[in-house]
C-alpha cells in the first residue's frame, strides 16, 4: 500500500495540471469567444448572402426574402 502512494500523489497533481491548463484554455476561449462569434458569423452571413444572390428565387433565396419581410412587418406592429 505504501508503495502506491507515490503513483497515487502523482496522479493528484497531473490531475491539478491538467485542472490549470483547462482553467488556461478556458479563460483564453472566453476572451476571444465574442470576436470569434462575430467573425463566424459574418462570414456565414457573407457565404449564405452570395449563395442566395447566384441562386435567385432558389430555396435559400425564398426563405432570406420571407425572413425580410416578416422581420419588417413585426417592427411596424411594435409601438
Amino acid at each position: 500500500m505504501a508503495a502506491l502512494l507515490p503513483l497515487f500523489g502523482e496522479v493528484v497533481l497531473n490531475g491539478a495540471e491538467a485542472a490549470g491548463a483547462g482553467s488556461i484554455v478556458s479563460g483564453i476561449f472566453n476572451e476571444f469567444k465574442p470576436v470569434a462569434k462575430k467573425l463566424i458569423t459574418d462570414e456565414a452571413g457573407k457565404l449564405v448572402g452570395d449563395y442566395a444572390k447566384n441562386n435567385p428565387d432558389g430555396y435559400v433565396d425564398n426563405i432570406l426574402e420571407k425572413s425580410y419581410v416578416h422581420r419588417k412587418k413585426r417592427g411596424r406592429r411594435v409601438g
